[in-house]
């Protein structure tokens, strides 16, 4: 006897080729097939560093090439590190302003 349920699965009862559970070796695998490619890429284009997230959005953003992202990115330690501390956090943010200023010496800086 072979029973077919309404989304077309077998029921798994014998001669249909299932298992008990309703499951077989080629059951959707096309949907199947899909899903793993899906998810192996999206585990492939995760970002899992600071620095490739910080990366990451330069380039969505347009400014993978500005020298003065990288002092940024440089500098976040030494500030998160000293968010507490308000006049240091202060010296950090104006040694950030100077090292951005030097590395970009025509013009106004496109924050």
């Amino acid at each position: 006897r072979h029973d077919t349920l309404p989304s077309g699965r077998s029921n798994g009862s014998p001669g249909s080729g299932g298992s008990a559970g309703g499951s077989s070796a080629g059951e959707g695998s096309p949907r199947t097939a899909e899903k793993m490619t899906s998810s192996a890429l999206a585990d492939q284009m995760v970002v899992r560093t600071f620095q490739a997230m910080f990366d990451f959005n330069a380039a969505v953003m347009g400014f993978s090439s500005s020298a003065w992202l990288r002092e940024v990115v440089n500098s976040f330690d030494a500030i998160v590190t000293n968010i507490s501390h308000s006049a240091r956090l202060q010296e950090e943010c104006d040694f950030l302003v100077l090292k951005i200023a030097k590395c970009h010496t025509r013009g106004e800086v496109n924050l």
